[in-house]
């Protein structure tokens, strides 16, 4: 991530992006907890939100690590990545959309399987 001026964001920066992202999916998690029946086991819906929060701090850790290990401060004129940014982030990118298609082929399974329009049933429990 690159501030405006074009040097690289520091890790605070970076952090208070992905962590105001984390509040918000929390928050987002209470208003549809609150809204939907309580049942005892994970729907489609929760493993979703498990599985964004997921991402989510894949993101956080990224935003830790990377200015710290993959990027060689030995000239401090010149700092040289390791590894590009933009590589991590299309292939958490890719791995996200791939991680959505596969819950959009779930849901639409279910939903098939169930035979009533919009209305999910839970996976069967596998032994």
């Amino acid at each position: 991530a690159v501030e405006a001026d074009g040097s690289s964001m520091g890790t605070a920066d970076r952090l208070s992006v992905t962590l105001t992202l984390v509040l918000t999916a929390v928050a987002y998690k209470f208003v549809v907890a609150s809204s939907i029946p309580q049942v005892s086991y994970l729907t489609e819906l929760d493993k979703y939100v498990l599985v964004c929060f997921l991402f989510m701090v894949i993101a956080a850790v990224e935003n830790v690590l990377f200015p710290a290990v993959l990027i060689d401060r030995s000239d401090p004129d010149n700092p040289t990545e390791h590894v590009r940014e933009s590589t991590l982030i299309l292939a958490y990118l890719a791995l996200f959309s791939c991680a959505n298609v596969y819950a959009l082929y779930r849901v639409h399974v279910l939903l098939r399987l169930n035979r009533v329009p919009g209305k999910v049933v839970p996976a069967p429990v596998s032994a």
